[in-house]
């Protein structure tokens, strides 16, 4: 017969061990559902570059069904907010950041849904500091998965934007930004501190 001390570490070890396997699963989940939103991310990406490129082909202005797709309406038919600018009295963005979001962790790392680099890398849209650093336009995201999602992920993906609008020689629109912007919503702002979707 085992000892007391024995089965409760025996029962300490198994439900460590529950707890671990069931972690896991989760994870797993959740990163099922990740690629699923970046795979429809880059299904709407390569749509949406077929539609330019067959747009400069033709001469067209804006092919009339880039601008009917409706933004607000997600994947399974709910409404979101979309990515927007506002206005700030400050340019700091972290101040701006937090005290519209109190609750968030002050270790967050502050990210600007649409990049600053767009303020001057497109100067001809007029993106103003006021917009850039505007809460609306600002996410947090927890320390730990800086790296993975801000410095990887979301950096990918913008460069792969960039990259687009320079091969086919075009500057996007701000409402081109702000799809954007809100196309990352979708994929990672469940993990962002708060959470925008």
């Amino acid at each position: 017969m085992a000892s007391p001390m024995k089965k409760l570490s025996d029962d300490i070890v198994e439900a460590l061990l529950k707890a671990g396997d069931e972690f896991a699963s989760s994870i797993q989940a959740q990163s099922r559902r990740q690629r699923r939103k970046l795979l429809d991310i880059v299904e709407e990406t390569r749509r949406r570059d077929s539609v330019l490129a067959h747009q400069r082909q033709q001469g067209h202005d804006r092919p009339a069904d880039v601008d009917d797709v409706d933004t607000n309406v997600d994947s399974a038919g709910g409404h979101r907010t979309p990515a927007s600018f506002g206005e700030s009295d400050s340019s700091n963005h972290r101040d701006n950041f937090f005290e519209e979001n109190p609750d968030a962790d002050p270790t967050d790392v502050v990210h600007h849904a649409v990049e600053q680099v767009t303020a001057s890398r497109y100067p001809g849209l007029g993106i103003t500091p006021s917009q850039m650093h505007s809460p609306e336009n600002l996410r947090g995201i927890p320390q730990g998965i800086n790296n993975d999602v801000h410095l990887s992920a979301i950096r990918k993906m913008w460069n792969q934007f960039y990259n687009h609008h320079r091969r086919l020689g075009t500057e996007p629109t701000q409402a081109q930004l702000l799809d954007y912007a809100t196309l990352i919503d979708d994929a990672f702002g469940d993990l962002f501190d708060p959470p925008v979707r």
